[in-house]
């Protein structure tokens, strides 16, 4: 079987437009929901639940491939602070 590489991206992000629960869930989705689409890519939000204009979201990218895993990771975070109104906080990247 060929090696797999699996990159973890772990995003803090700041969601300023969010002005209720409610709002932050709906950009939140948003954004997961474009990710997924067009990265195909895993995404889920993982902390900061409770916060609203607080999120962090973890990406899992898989491929045989490194270099392709870590192009990727680039392309959803350059899709992430320049298409939605967010300001990320934080990143980290951890392989699997």
């Amino acid at each position: 079987m060929p090696a797999m590489h699996i990159l973890l991206m772990t995003l803090d992000i700041h969601l300023p437009a969010a002005q209720s629960l409610k709002e932050k869930r709906s950009s939140v989705r948003s954004i997961v929901d474009r990710l997924r689409t067009r990265y195909n890519v895993a995404v889920a939000e993982v902390d900061n639940h409770d916060k609203w204009q607080i999120a962090t979201l973890a990406v899992i990218t898989v491929s045989r491939l490194r270099a392709r895993a870590e192009e990727t990771s680039r392309e959803v975070l350059d899709e992430i602070e320049t298409r939605f109104d967010v300001v990320v906080a934080g990143i980290s990247e951890e392989w699997l």
